[in-house]
Protein backbone atom coordinates (compact mmCIF):
# COMPACT_ATOMS: atom_id res chain seq x y z
CA UNK A 1 0.00 0.00 0.00
CA UNK A 2 1.45 3.77 -1.05
CA UNK A 3 0.81 6.69 0.66
CA UNK A 4 -0.46 9.40 -1.40
CA UNK A 5 3.46 11.27 -0.86
CA UNK A 6 4.94 8.02 -2.66
CA UNK A 7 2.37 7.59 -5.22
CA UNK A 8 3.51 11.70 -6.11
CA UNK A 9 6.98 10.52 -5.98
CA UNK A 10 6.14 7.40 -8.55
CA UNK A 11 4.24 9.73 -11.06
CA UNK A 12 6.78 12.40 -11.14
CA UNK A 13 9.69 9.89 -12.06
CA UNK A 14 7.91 8.84 -15.30
CA UNK A 15 7.18 10.39 -18.68
CA UNK A 16 3.47 11.95 -19.24
CA UNK A 17 2.33 8.64 -21.54
CA UNK A 18 3.31 6.86 -18.55
CA UNK A 19 1.89 8.92 -16.10
CA UNK A 20 -1.52 8.40 -17.78
CA UNK A 21 -1.55 4.73 -17.74
CA UNK A 22 -0.08 4.93 -14.43
CA UNK A 23 -3.33 7.37 -13.31
CA UNK A 24 -5.40 4.39 -14.67
CA UNK A 25 -3.73 1.93 -12.77
CA UNK A 26 -4.47 3.86 -9.65
CA UNK A 27 -8.27 4.45 -10.82
CA UNK A 28 -8.42 0.69 -11.63
CA UNK A 29 -6.97 -0.25 -7.88
CA UNK A 30 -8.94 2.75 -6.12
CA UNK A 31 -12.64 0.98 -7.68
CA UNK A 32 -11.12 -2.02 -6.49
CA UNK A 33 -10.73 -0.93 -3.45
CA UNK A 34 -14.14 0.62 -3.04
CA UNK A 35 -14.97 -3.22 -4.29
CA UNK A 36 -13.24 -4.78 -1.41
CA UNK A 37 -14.85 -2.44 0.99
CA UNK A 38 -18.38 -3.53 0.11
CA UNK A 39 -17.38 -6.90 0.47
CA UNK A 40 -16.44 -6.58 3.62
CA UNK A 41 -19.57 -4.61 4.44
CA UNK A 42 -21.66 -7.46 3.41
CA UNK A 43 -19.74 -9.79 5.86
CA UNK A 44 -18.75 -7.91 8.79
CA UNK A 45 -21.38 -9.50 11.69
CA UNK A 46 -22.37 -6.41 13.07
CA UNK A 47 -24.12 -3.78 11.39
CA UNK A 48 -21.90 -1.20 12.53
CA UNK A 49 -19.26 -2.16 10.37
CA UNK A 50 -21.57 -3.37 8.14
CA UNK A 51 -24.80 -1.77 7.19
CA UNK A 52 -23.88 1.19 8.71
CA UNK A 53 -20.92 1.05 8.19
CA UNK A 54 -20.59 4.83 6.15
CA UNK A 55 -22.68 6.77 8.99
CA UNK A 56 -20.02 5.37 11.96
CA UNK A 57 -16.53 6.35 9.49
CA UNK A 58 -15.82 9.05 11.82
CA UNK A 59 -15.53 6.36 15.31
CA UNK A 60 -13.01 4.29 13.58
CA UNK A 61 -9.77 5.80 13.37
CA UNK A 62 -11.46 6.45 17.39
CA UNK A 63 -12.24 3.39 18.34
CA UNK A 64 -10.96 0.41 16.06
CA UNK A 65 -7.60 -1.04 17.51
CA UNK A 66 -5.45 0.98 14.99
CA UNK A 67 -7.05 4.12 16.94
CA UNK A 68 -6.51 2.19 20.63
CA UNK A 69 -2.97 1.38 19.49
CA UNK A 70 -2.19 4.93 18.66
CA UNK A 71 -3.45 6.64 22.01
CA UNK A 72 -1.15 4.30 23.49
CA UNK A 73 1.63 5.56 21.24
CA UNK A 74 0.74 9.48 22.01
CA UNK A 75 0.42 8.39 25.88
CA UNK A 76 4.31 7.11 25.97
CA UNK A 77 5.99 9.87 23.55
CA UNK A 78 4.15 12.40 25.86
CA UNK A 79 5.53 10.95 29.04
CA UNK A 80 8.72 10.38 27.40
CA UNK A 81 8.68 14.37 26.76
CA UNK A 82 7.62 14.85 30.43
CA UNK A 83 10.16 12.99 32.03
CA UNK A 84 12.87 14.27 29.75
CA UNK A 85 11.76 17.88 30.72
CA UNK A 86 11.02 17.25 34.38
CA UNK A 87 13.01 14.70 35.63
CA UNK A 88 16.55 15.70 33.96
CA UNK A 89 17.01 11.83 33.37
CA UNK A 90 19.37 12.76 30.87
CA UNK A 91 20.23 15.73 28.00
CA UNK A 92 18.11 16.41 25.32
CA UNK A 93 18.63 19.04 22.15
CA UNK A 94 15.18 20.80 20.93
CA UNK A 95 16.09 18.89 17.83
CA UNK A 96 16.24 15.63 19.55
CA UNK A 97 12.93 16.77 21.48
CA UNK A 98 11.48 16.86 17.90
CA UNK A 99 12.69 13.83 16.19
CA UNK A 100 10.77 12.04 19.38
CA UNK A 101 7.61 13.73 18.88
CA UNK A 102 7.81 12.40 15.02
CA UNK A 103 7.47 9.08 16.68
CA UNK A 104 3.57 10.01 16.83
CA UNK A 105 3.14 12.69 13.90
CA UNK A 106 4.27 10.26 11.48
CA UNK A 107 2.29 7.35 12.47
CA UNK A 108 0.51 5.56 10.48
CA UNK A 109 -1.22 2.16 9.41
CA UNK A 110 1.73 0.63 8.37
CA UNK A 111 3.11 1.77 12.50
CA UNK A 112 0.15 0.08 13.38
CA UNK A 113 0.83 -3.21 11.42
CA UNK A 114 4.33 -3.37 13.02
CA UNK A 115 3.15 -2.81 16.28
CA UNK A 116 1.18 -5.95 15.47
CA UNK A 117 3.80 -7.52 14.41
CA UNK A 118 5.60 -7.13 17.32
CA UNK A 119 2.38 -8.24 19.69
CA UNK A 120 2.77 -11.60 17.40
CA UNK A 121 5.87 -12.45 19.18
CA UNK A 122 5.92 -10.52 22.38
CA UNK A 123 1.67 -11.63 23.23
CA UNK A 124 1.46 -8.45 25.11
CA UNK A 125 -0.56 -5.24 23.27
CA UNK A 126 1.47 -2.83 25.75
CA UNK A 127 4.49 -3.90 25.11
CA UNK A 128 4.22 -4.11 21.65
CA UNK A 129 4.20 -0.49 21.56
CA UNK A 130 6.83 -0.24 24.05
CA UNK A 131 9.14 -2.18 21.75
CA UNK A 132 8.02 0.10 18.08
CA UNK A 133 8.77 3.36 19.71
CA UNK A 134 12.28 2.14 20.57
CA UNK A 135 13.22 0.77 17.62
CA UNK A 136 11.52 4.45 15.79
CA UNK A 137 14.18 5.79 18.07
CA UNK A 138 16.86 3.55 16.99
CA UNK A 139 15.85 3.95 13.63
CA UNK A 140 16.25 7.99 13.96
CA UNK A 141 19.45 7.94 15.96
CA UNK A 142 17.99 8.23 19.42
CA UNK A 143 18.64 4.80 20.77
CA UNK A 144 19.86 6.53 24.15
CA UNK A 145 16.78 7.70 24.82
CA UNK A 146 15.03 4.04 24.33
CA UNK A 147 15.30 3.23 28.15
CA UNK A 148 12.84 5.68 29.45
CA UNK A 149 10.38 4.30 27.35
CA UNK A 150 7.49 3.56 29.73
CA UNK A 151 9.86 4.12 32.72
CA UNK A 152 7.97 3.81 36.22
CA UNK A 153 4.83 3.23 34.62
CA UNK A 154 2.28 -0.31 34.12
CA UNK A 155 0.08 -1.16 31.45
CA UNK A 156 -2.93 0.32 33.10
CA UNK A 157 -1.47 3.49 33.29
CA UNK A 158 -0.96 4.16 29.44
CA UNK A 159 -4.78 1.87 29.33
CA UNK A 160 -6.74 4.05 30.68
CA UNK A 161 -5.56 7.66 29.79
CA UNK A 162 -5.72 5.87 26.22
CA UNK A 163 -9.11 5.01 26.44
CA UNK A 164 -10.21 8.42 27.86
CA UNK A 165 -8.50 10.20 25.01
CA UNK A 166 -10.78 7.87 22.73
CA UNK A 167 -14.03 9.22 24.84
CA UNK A 168 -12.86 13.04 24.71
CA UNK A 169 -13.10 12.98 21.08
CA UNK A 170 -16.22 10.03 20.32
CA UNK A 171 -18.17 12.80 22.85
CA UNK A 172 -17.17 15.80 20.37
CA UNK A 173 -18.86 13.85 17.87
CA UNK A 174 -21.93 12.98 19.10
CA UNK A 175 -22.00 16.25 20.80
CA UNK A 176 -21.97 18.45 17.42
CA UNK A 177 -24.16 16.11 16.05
CA UNK A 178 -26.69 16.48 18.69
CA UNK A 179 -25.87 20.30 18.74
CA UNK A 180 -27.39 20.39 14.78
CA UNK A 181 -30.36 18.08 15.73
CA UNK A 182 -31.09 20.52 18.17
CA UNK A 183 -30.66 23.43 15.78
CA UNK A 184 -33.38 21.44 13.47
CA UNK A 185 -35.85 20.86 16.45
CA UNK A 186 -35.52 25.04 16.92
CA UNK A 187 -36.70 25.19 13.59
CA UNK A 188 -39.53 23.29 14.39
CA UNK A 189 -40.40 24.79 17.58
CA UNK A 190 -40.35 28.20 15.90
CA UNK A 191 -42.19 27.18 12.92
CA UNK A 192 -45.07 25.26 14.46
CA UNK A 193 -45.41 27.44 18.00
CA UNK A 194 -48.36 28.70 17.11
CA UNK A 195 -50.20 25.31 15.41
CA UNK A 196 -52.59 24.66 18.56
CA UNK A 197 -53.42 20.62 18.77
CA UNK A 198 -54.90 18.56 20.98
CA UNK A 199 -53.51 17.02 23.91
CA UNK A 200 -53.29 13.52 24.60
CA UNK A 201 -52.75 11.96 27.54
CA UNK A 202 -52.99 8.18 28.44
CA UNK A 203 -53.72 8.14 24.75
CA UNK A 204 -57.10 10.35 25.27
CA UNK A 205 -57.87 13.96 24.11
CA UNK A 206 -56.85 15.98 26.78
CA UNK A 207 -55.78 19.79 27.38
CA UNK A 208 -54.89 21.63 24.19
CA UNK A 209 -51.29 22.70 23.47
CA UNK A 210 -48.94 23.36 20.14
CA UNK A 211 -46.99 21.49 18.56
CA UNK A 212 -44.18 23.75 18.60
CA UNK A 213 -44.31 23.40 22.19
CA UNK A 214 -43.80 19.71 22.29
CA UNK A 215 -40.88 19.80 20.45
CA UNK A 216 -39.39 22.46 22.66
CA UNK A 217 -40.00 20.11 25.50
CA UNK A 218 -37.50 17.58 23.73
CA UNK A 219 -35.19 20.27 23.04
CA UNK A 220 -34.86 21.49 26.21
CA UNK A 221 -34.74 18.27 27.61
CA UNK A 222 -31.45 17.53 25.08
CA UNK A 223 -29.97 20.73 25.75
CA UNK A 224 -29.68 19.69 29.68
CA UNK A 225 -28.04 17.07 28.67
CA UNK A 226 -25.82 18.25 26.32
CA UNK A 227 -24.83 20.18 28.89
CA UNK A 228 -23.61 17.98 31.36
CA UNK A 229 -21.76 15.84 28.83
CA UNK A 230 -19.99 19.38 27.33
CA UNK A 231 -18.98 19.76 31.32
CA UNK A 232 -18.03 16.30 31.61
CA UNK A 233 -14.08 15.74 32.32
CA UNK A 234 -12.20 12.31 31.63
CA UNK A 235 -10.40 10.71 34.35
CA UNK A 236 -6.47 9.71 34.63
CA UNK A 237 -4.91 7.34 36.69
CA UNK A 238 -0.87 7.58 36.56
CA UNK A 239 0.62 6.09 39.99
CA UNK A 240 1.78 2.66 39.06
CA UNK A 241 1.34 -0.89 39.64
CA UNK A 242 -0.92 -0.70 42.25
CA UNK A 243 -1.14 3.38 42.89
CA UNK A 244 1.33 3.41 45.19
CA UNK A 245 4.68 5.10 43.15
CA UNK A 246 6.34 2.75 44.57
CA UNK A 247 8.85 1.93 41.87
CA UNK A 248 9.24 6.10 41.41
CA UNK A 249 10.10 6.56 44.71
CA UNK A 250 12.40 3.67 45.33
CA UNK A 251 14.13 4.78 42.04
CA UNK A 252 14.47 8.56 42.61
CA UNK A 253 13.35 9.36 46.40
CA UNK A 254 13.98 13.26 45.51
CA UNK A 255 11.33 13.97 43.19
CA UNK A 256 7.20 14.37 44.43
CA UNK A 257 5.62 12.32 41.98
CA UNK A 258 2.61 13.13 43.62
CA UNK A 259 2.70 17.14 42.22
CA UNK A 260 4.70 15.72 38.95
CA UNK A 261 1.94 13.28 38.11
CA UNK A 262 -0.99 15.56 38.82
CA UNK A 263 1.39 18.04 36.50
CA UNK A 264 1.41 15.57 33.84
CA UNK A 265 -2.12 14.69 34.09
CA UNK A 266 -3.67 18.46 33.88
CA UNK A 267 -1.00 19.68 31.98
CA UNK A 268 -0.29 17.27 29.27
CA UNK A 269 -3.17 15.69 28.88
CA UNK A 270 -5.58 17.54 30.03
CA UNK A 271 -7.58 15.23 32.29
CA UNK A 272 -8.67 15.38 36.37
CA UNK A 273 -6.18 13.57 38.30
CA UNK A 274 -7.29 10.59 40.35
CA UNK A 275 -5.33 10.66 43.68
CA UNK A 276 -5.77 7.62 45.22
CA UNK A 277 -6.63 4.00 43.31
CA UNK A 278 -5.58 0.94 42.93
CA UNK A 279 -3.59 -0.46 39.87
CA UNK A 280 -6.86 1.15 37.88
CA UNK A 281 -8.77 4.09 37.10
CA UNK A 282 -12.39 2.87 39.37
CA UNK A 283 -14.02 4.22 36.02
CA UNK A 284 -16.69 6.09 38.07
CA UNK A 285 -15.81 8.92 35.09
CA UNK A 286 -16.90 6.60 32.55
CA UNK A 287 -19.98 5.64 34.19
CA UNK A 288 -20.66 9.02 34.78
CA UNK A 289 -20.60 9.62 30.71
CA UNK A 290 -22.68 6.71 30.33
CA UNK A 291 -25.41 7.28 32.67
CA UNK A 292 -25.16 10.55 30.79
CA UNK A 293 -25.47 8.90 27.38
CA UNK A 294 -28.62 6.93 28.95
CA UNK A 295 -30.85 9.27 29.41
CA UNK A 296 -29.85 11.13 25.58
CA UNK A 297 -30.69 8.08 24.30
CA UNK A 298 -33.70 7.78 26.22
CA UNK A 299 -34.74 10.83 24.93
CA UNK A 300 -34.72 9.66 21.16
CA UNK A 301 -36.74 6.79 22.64
CA UNK A 302 -39.56 9.19 23.59
CA UNK A 303 -38.98 11.42 20.88
CA UNK A 304 -39.23 8.67 18.17
CA UNK A 305 -42.29 6.78 19.39
CA UNK A 306 -43.86 10.59 19.73
CA UNK A 307 -42.81 11.21 16.57
CA UNK A 308 -44.52 7.94 15.24
CA UNK A 309 -47.66 7.99 17.17
CA UNK A 310 -48.02 12.10 15.55
CA UNK A 311 -47.58 10.29 12.01
CA UNK A 312 -49.77 7.36 12.76
CA UNK A 313 -52.10 10.28 13.99
CA UNK A 314 -51.70 12.10 10.66
CA UNK A 315 -50.76 14.82 12.51
CA UNK A 316 -47.61 14.83 10.98
CA UNK A 317 -46.98 13.33 7.16
CA UNK A 318 -43.52 11.67 5.77
CA UNK A 319 -42.35 13.34 2.48
CA UNK A 320 -41.94 11.10 0.12
CA UNK A 321 -38.86 10.56 -1.67
CA UNK A 322 -38.79 9.27 -5.14
CA UNK A 323 -37.69 5.52 -6.24
CA UNK A 324 -38.65 4.66 -2.24
CA UNK A 325 -40.17 1.83 -1.24
CA UNK A 326 -42.27 1.75 1.52
CA UNK A 327 -43.84 -1.62 1.65
CA UNK A 328 -42.78 -5.28 -0.08
CA UNK A 329 -46.70 -5.16 -1.33
CA UNK A 330 -48.51 -2.24 0.11
CA UNK A 331 -47.78 0.66 -2.48
CA UNK A 332 -48.95 3.35 -1.20
CA UNK A 333 -47.34 3.02 2.18
CA UNK A 334 -45.00 6.33 3.57
CA UNK A 335 -43.53 4.70 6.73
CA UNK A 336 -41.50 6.79 9.67
CA UNK A 337 -38.73 4.02 9.15
CA UNK A 338 -35.93 6.83 10.39
CA UNK A 339 -37.68 7.73 13.74
CA UNK A 340 -37.77 3.67 14.00
CA UNK A 341 -34.02 3.29 13.27
CA UNK A 342 -33.57 6.03 15.81
CA UNK A 343 -35.70 4.59 18.48
CA UNK A 344 -33.62 0.82 17.50
CA UNK A 345 -30.42 1.90 17.93
CA UNK A 346 -30.75 4.07 21.02
CA UNK A 347 -32.05 0.81 22.62
CA UNK A 348 -29.10 -0.89 21.73
CA UNK A 349 -26.92 2.08 23.48
CA UNK A 350 -28.91 2.27 26.37
CA UNK A 351 -28.37 -1.36 26.91
CA UNK A 352 -24.65 -1.73 26.69
CA UNK A 353 -24.28 1.60 28.86
CA UNK A 354 -26.19 -0.18 31.49
CA UNK A 355 -23.87 -2.94 31.58
CA UNK A 356 -20.85 -0.80 31.15
CA UNK A 357 -21.19 1.54 33.39
CA UNK A 358 -22.05 -0.72 36.10
CA UNK A 359 -19.65 -3.26 35.47
CA UNK A 360 -16.56 -1.07 35.30
CA UNK A 361 -16.89 -0.12 38.82
CA UNK A 362 -16.03 -3.48 39.86
CA UNK A 363 -12.52 -4.65 39.35
CA UNK A 364 -11.19 -7.43 41.87
CA UNK A 365 -8.91 -6.42 44.27
CA UNK A 366 -6.06 -4.37 43.21
CA UNK A 367 -6.37 -5.79 39.27
CA UNK A 368 -8.40 -7.67 37.01
CA UNK A 369 -8.86 -7.61 33.15
CA UNK A 370 -12.61 -7.60 33.18
CA UNK A 371 -12.56 -3.88 32.50
CA UNK A 372 -10.11 -4.48 29.59
CA UNK A 373 -12.63 -6.26 27.54
CA UNK A 374 -15.65 -4.31 28.19
CA UNK A 375 -14.49 -1.05 27.54
CA UNK A 376 -13.21 -2.12 23.36
CA UNK A 377 -17.08 -2.34 23.31
CA UNK A 378 -17.29 1.95 24.05
CA UNK A 379 -16.68 1.81 20.14
CA UNK A 380 -20.19 0.17 19.68
CA UNK A 381 -21.86 2.30 22.43
CA UNK A 382 -21.50 5.40 20.58
CA UNK A 383 -21.50 3.89 17.12
CA UNK A 384 -25.38 3.43 17.79
CA UNK A 385 -25.96 6.36 19.01
CA UNK A 386 -24.49 7.90 16.08
CA UNK A 387 -26.38 5.99 14.03
CA UNK A 388 -29.56 6.72 16.27
CA UNK A 389 -28.71 10.55 15.79
CA UNK A 390 -28.14 10.51 11.99
CA UNK A 391 -31.35 8.84 11.87
CA UNK A 392 -33.44 11.53 14.12
CA UNK A 393 -31.61 14.21 11.47
CA UNK A 394 -32.75 12.87 8.69
CA UNK A 395 -36.08 11.99 10.09
CA UNK A 396 -36.56 15.72 10.75
CA UNK A 397 -35.88 16.92 6.98
CA UNK A 398 -38.88 14.80 6.06
CA UNK A 399 -41.51 15.61 8.28
CA UNK A 400 -44.44 18.06 7.05
CA UNK A 401 -47.44 19.66 9.07
CA UNK A 402 -50.78 18.65 8.22
CA UNK A 403 -53.32 21.39 9.55
CA UNK A 404 -56.41 19.91 8.08
CA UNK A 405 -56.04 17.08 10.51
CA UNK A 406 -54.97 18.55 13.47
CA UNK A 407 -57.67 21.36 13.14
CA UNK A 408 -60.27 19.17 12.20
CA UNK A 409 -59.44 16.94 16.07
CA UNK A 410 -59.39 20.37 17.49
CA UNK A 411 -62.74 21.00 16.00
CA UNK A 412 -64.38 17.63 16.88
CA UNK A 413 -62.83 17.65 20.92
CA UNK A 414 -65.14 20.47 22.55
CA UNK A 415 -64.95 18.48 25.80
CA UNK A 416 -61.17 19.28 26.14
CA UNK A 417 -62.41 22.44 27.54
CA UNK A 418 -64.05 20.99 30.53
CA UNK A 419 -61.11 20.96 32.73
CA UNK A 420 -61.38 25.40 31.96
CA UNK A 421 -65.51 25.50 32.87
CA UNK A 422 -64.91 23.37 36.01
CA UNK A 423 -61.51 25.11 37.59
CA UNK A 424 -63.61 28.69 36.83
CA UNK A 425 -66.42 27.26 38.48
CA UNK A 426 -65.06 26.22 41.57
CA UNK A 427 -63.16 29.53 42.55
CA UNK A 428 -66.89 30.98 41.82
CA UNK A 429 -67.58 28.80 44.52
CA UNK A 430 -69.78 26.27 42.90
CA UNK A 431 -68.78 23.60 45.06
CA UNK A 432 -69.99 20.49 42.93
CA UNK A 433 -68.65 21.68 39.68
CA UNK A 434 -66.16 19.23 38.99
CA UNK A 435 -68.74 16.57 39.38
CA UNK A 436 -71.76 18.17 37.09
CA UNK A 437 -69.18 18.61 34.71
CA UNK A 438 -67.91 14.63 34.76
CA UNK A 439 -71.74 14.14 34.33
CA UNK A 440 -71.68 16.07 31.71
CA UNK A 441 -69.09 14.83 29.52
CA UNK A 442 -66.67 12.04 30.87
CA UNK A 443 -67.16 9.17 27.91
CA UNK A 444 -69.29 11.43 25.61
CA UNK A 445 -68.89 13.77 23.10
CA UNK A 446 -70.05 17.44 23.60
CA UNK A 447 -71.42 20.07 20.99
CA UNK A 448 -72.57 23.70 21.32
CA UNK A 449 -75.93 23.31 22.19
CA UNK A 450 -75.31 20.89 24.71
CA UNK A 451 -72.74 23.56 26.49
CA UNK A 452 -74.70 26.61 25.46
CA UNK A 453 -77.92 24.22 27.58
CA UNK A 454 -75.26 23.95 30.20
CA UNK A 455 -74.13 27.29 30.84
CA UNK A 456 -78.03 28.65 30.83
CA UNK A 457 -78.36 26.40 33.92
CA UNK A 458 -75.37 28.10 35.54
CA UNK A 459 -76.10 30.26 38.59
CA UNK A 460 -73.19 32.43 37.74
CA UNK A 461 -72.96 36.39 36.38
CA UNK A 462 -73.32 36.46 32.59
CA UNK A 463 -69.62 38.17 32.23
CA UNK A 464 -68.66 34.42 32.94
CA UNK A 465 -70.79 32.84 31.13
CA UNK A 466 -70.22 34.96 28.27
CA UNK A 467 -66.55 33.81 29.28
CA UNK A 468 -67.01 30.55 29.54
CA UNK A 469 -69.35 30.17 25.85
CA UNK A 470 -66.43 32.20 23.90
CA UNK A 471 -63.84 29.16 24.63
CA UNK A 472 -62.60 26.87 22.26
CA UNK A 473 -60.09 24.05 22.16
CA UNK A 474 -58.06 26.87 19.63
CA UNK A 475 -58.41 29.25 22.38
CA UNK A 476 -57.39 27.05 25.44
CA UNK A 477 -53.75 27.53 25.68
CA UNK A 478 -52.57 29.40 28.98
CA UNK A 479 -49.05 30.60 28.87
CA UNK A 480 -47.89 28.38 26.05
CA UNK A 481 -46.91 30.91 23.52
CA UNK A 482 -45.24 32.81 26.73
CA UNK A 483 -43.43 29.95 27.49
CA UNK A 484 -41.68 28.84 23.99
CA UNK A 485 -41.25 32.69 23.77
CA UNK A 486 -39.11 32.58 26.92
CA UNK A 487 -36.84 29.65 25.80
CA UNK A 488 -36.22 30.52 22.15
CA UNK A 489 -36.25 33.80 20.59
Amino acid sequence: MFTLQEIKRILASYGAKKVFHLKKILKLLAYQNEQTEKQCALMAISPIDGRYAEKTRSLKEIFSEFGLIKFRVMVEVRWLEFLLRETKLATYSDKEMKIIKSVLDEFNIESAMRIKEIEKVSNHDVNAVIEYIKEQLDEKGLGRFSEYVHLFLTSEDVNNVSYSMMLNQAEKIIRNKFENFCELIAQKVKAWKEVVMIGHTHGQPATPTTMGKEFLVFYKRFQTEIFKAQSWKAQAKWSGATGTFAAHYFAMPEINWIEKSKHFVDGYLHMEYIPVSTQINPHHDIAELLQIIIRIAGIIVDMSSDMWLYTSMDYLKQRPKAGEVGSSTMPHKVNPIDWENARGNAKVAIALCECLSRELLVSTMQRDLSDSTLQRNLGTLFSHMLIAVESCIKAMGKIDINLMKINKDLKDNPEVITEAIQVLLRVLGISDAYDRLKELSRGKKLNKKILREFVDGLDINKKYKGKILGLTPAKYLGLCLEIISNEIS
